[in-house]
């Protein structure tokens, strides 16, 4: 499982609006499809976001664009990469 590190967050990340979304969120769930992230984010996702599972890990260590949900206190579940879609839930207190 992920671990908070500040020290590890990048200062400037194109990802940043997708952090200040989700951060600036109440509730536990929420599912967005890959158009509404493009819509914050202001471009589009990368083709390995469409085409790889992988892509949506939480894994800030090997994946600079997800510390974007994870500092902002999400996990990415149930990807429907088919039907470009992901549930982000809320972890933690």
């Amino acid at each position: 499982m992920w671990e908070y590190r500040k020290s590890r967050l990048p200062r400037q990340s194109k990802y940043q609006p997708l952090y200040g979304f989700l951060d600036s969120l109440g509730g536990r769930e929420l599912r967005m499809s890959f158009s509404e992230i493009e819509r914050i984010l202001d471009f589009e996702l990368p083709r390995s976001a469409r085409s790889y599972n992988a892509w949506w890990a939480n894994d800030a260590s090997s994946f600079r664009h997800s510390w974007a949900w994870l500092e902002a206190g999400w996990e990415t579940r149930d990807l429907d990469i088919d039907g470009e879609s992901v549930w982000f839930v809320r972890v933690g207190g």
